[in-house]
Parts: structure tokens; sequence; C-alpha cells
């Protein structure tokens, strides 16, 4: 990914000296990042239409003095295919809220690299590395889904887990934390910043490609914060757009400094959370939990 402070220039096959692209006006510009601006809202609309009747849908108490969100069961009589899709609707909606102002600026960029050709042609090539990106995401939302569902039947089952997932979430969001401040998190947002957009994906196929290691490097520089993203509540609007924030301040911002606050702030809220669930541990478990997922399993929600 390009950082929204980098100047849009083109490297040289040779990795010598680098030349200014020829860029489009500051009509072209402003219109550009309007534009980006009108699809994040929209996204986020959608986002809130598709989480609205997934919030309302009251989770099931578990052991260790938490909730689970219904989102991670089948109702009752749902398909397969029909839990998958509305996983994936609402991953994808999400996603595209959260991390088109990331990909903004590459697309910007990929723009001015592509002077010579027509508005058409280069909208065209944006569209097509924007699929080609957000493909790597959805299989990224595949994969937790998956996960997801076993981990929820996991608990279900053995309630002594259950108890864990307190204690673990917030050991997650402490090593989420403490990874903002490791070399490879540094190397990572690195090449994010440094990543220049190749000059010569000019063709559908270049464009796909570039597109699909844009969202491979992204998805490897995002991954602590979106392990917070599912442990802190994917389904909380405050825990969406924190997250949201964190993505964007880390890439927008080339000096360290950006990804150190928000290491501290994840260290502090991990430090919280595993307090809390030690208090929470000695509660005792939801009375009706065991008779819950019995019924549960008898209705096809998970098996």
């Amino acid at each position: 990914m390009t950082s929204t402070q980098q100047p849009e220039r083109a490297v040289t096959a040779t990795g010598g000296a680098d030349h200014a692209l020829p860029a489009d006006g500051p009509t072209a510009r402003i219109a550009f990042y309007g534009t980006m601006a009108l699809l994040c809202l929209l996204a986020w609309l959608a986002t809130a239409r598709l989480y609205t009747p997934m919030a309302a849908m009251s989770g099931m108490p578990m052991p260790g003095g938490w909730t689970m969100s219904m989102m991670w069961m089948r109702m009752p009589g749902q398909s397969w295919i029909s839990a998958a899709a509305g996983f994936m609707a609402m991953w994808l909606w999400m996603m595209a809220g959260m991390m088109l102002p990331v990909l903004a600026p590459a697309l910007w960029q990929q723009r001015c690299t592509l002077a010579s050709h027509s508005s058409l042609r280069k909208a065209w090539l944006n569209l097509v590395t924007a699929c080609g990106y957000f493909l790597v995401w959805a299989l990224a939302g595949l994969i937790i889904w998956l996960a997801g569902l076993w981990l929820a039947d996991q608990t279900m089952r053995y309630p002594a887990l259950a108890r864990c997932v307190p204690l673990l979430n917030g050991l997650v969001v402490v090593m989420a934390g403490l990874a903002q401040f490791t070399r490879h998190k540094a190397r990572l947002l690195q090449r994010c910043h440094d990543a220049p957009c190749h000059p010569h994906a000019s063709t559908t196929r270049a464009a796909v490609w570039q597109g699909i290691r844009h969202g491979w490097h992204c998805n490897l520089c995002c991954a602590n914060l979106t392990l917070v993203l599912l442990v802190c509540g994917m389904m909380d609007w405050a825990v969406m757009l924190a997250v949201t924030a964190a993505i964007v301040l880390e890439r927008w911002h080339k000096r360290p400094w950006a990804a150190s606050a928000i290491g501290i702030v994840l260290l502090g809220i991990g430090l919280w959370l595993t307090l809390q669930a030690g208090s929470q541990a000695a509660l005792p478990g939801s009375a009706h939990y065991s008779r819950m997922w019995a019924v549960l399993c008898s209705k096809d929600c998970f098996v």
C-alpha cells in the first residue's frame, strides 16, 4: 500500500533516481477522493443496514461472564450457504468501509502512472485492482468465519474452555499491542509506505495481481489489529471505528510514533481486559447454558 504522505513518483527499473509522475489536475484529484469518500460512506451505511438485525438478536450467556454473538451460529433451518453469505456480506461491506481510506492513495497513484490512458481505462483498472484487493480480504473473511464456527462449537461443548475466553481475549489484545513494537511490524509498515504502484500494470491481468499483492500485504500488516476487532467485538460499532482509525493512522503516518501510540493503547486495553477476566472467573456459569447448547444442536445450528 502507499501512504498519502508519499509523493507520487515512479521507480526506475534499475532502482536509481525516480522522476515525478504526470499527475492529473486538482479537479481530478478532488473528484477522485470525493468518490472514494462517497463509496466509503455507502459501505458504512450498508454495514449498518446488515448490522441492525444481527445486533437485535440477543447473544448467549456463557460461563466466564461473557456473551457469544449469534453471528457464529446458524439459525434453525438455515443452510450453510445462507449462513456463509450473510457473514460474508457483513464482512465485505465492513472491510470496504475500513480499508478504502488505505486503498485510495494507491489507486490514485495508479491513475497517475496511467496518464496516457483514457479516463474510462483508468477507472476500469482502478476497479479491477480494487476487486483483486478485496478478493484477498474475502478469502480472509471466509477463513475467519470457518474458524469462528469451530471455536463457537468448542466453547459450547466445553464449559472450562468457555471460562477461559475472556482471559484469552485480553491476552490476544496484549500480544497485538506488543506486535506494534516489533521489527516485523515495522518492516510491514515500511513496505506499505514505500511500495510503488507498478507503472507496467496497464493491463487487466496486471491490475488484478497488483490488487492481490496489495491485499496480501494489507492482511499481513493488519493481522494484529484484525484480531483485536474479532476478540473485542466485530458487532460493536465503537470497536469497528476504533480499529479503522488505528489502521488509517499507522498507514497515513510514516513516523514510528503512530504505530507505537497504537501499541500503548492496545497494551492498556489488553491489561484491563485481562484483569477484568480474572474477576469474572470466580462468578458461577450460566445455569441454562448446557440446556441451550443441547437445544441448538438438536435444531442443527452447529452440525
